[in-house]
């Protein structure tokens, strides 16, 4: 009885463990390793606006949001509209870094995820959003 249950355990763990490798080799088969994502302050954010490298300052807010005030340079694609995103952000050079950002943090995190999906290879975060911007 005892090596009967034996065998049952090491069954299930054999088989959580062929689980595990399956699941992180279909995870890496996009054929590149995850776009580096990072989080910024809004004083890391304005430094790495102002250093001058090429990239592009996306706010993903609804237009309503953007008109009533974004930073500078900002272009305009909205997460909550799926079509216009993917459409959007497939026009884009995904060697570019991105810098994004929303009203609080947590569409630009959504954001983040789905242009890794989409292959773009450095993404900026400003944390706290908008709402961080602003406040003096």
């Amino acid at each position: 009885m005892f090596s009967r249950n034996l065998i049952i355990v090491f069954g299930l763990f054999l088989f959580a463990a062929l689980s595990v490798t399956v699941a992180c080799q279909t995870s890496n088969r996009s054929g590149h390793d995850a776009a580096p994502y990072e989080v910024l302050s809004k004083k890391s954010f304005k430094k790495q606006l102002e250093k001058g490298e090429d990239y592009i300052l996306v706010d993903v807010r609804t237009l309503k949001e953007y008109r009533e005030g974004h930073i500078e340079g900002a272009r305009n694609i909205d997460f909550l509209n799926p079509t216009e995103f993917e459409a959007g952000f497939s026009e884009l050079d995904t060697t570019k870094a991105i810098m994004i950002y929303c009203r609080s943090g947590n569409r630009s995190r959504k954001s983040a995820a789905k242009l890794q999906e989409m292959g773009f290879r450095k993404i900026y975060d400003l944390e706290g959003g908008y709402t961080a911007w602003a406040d003096k």
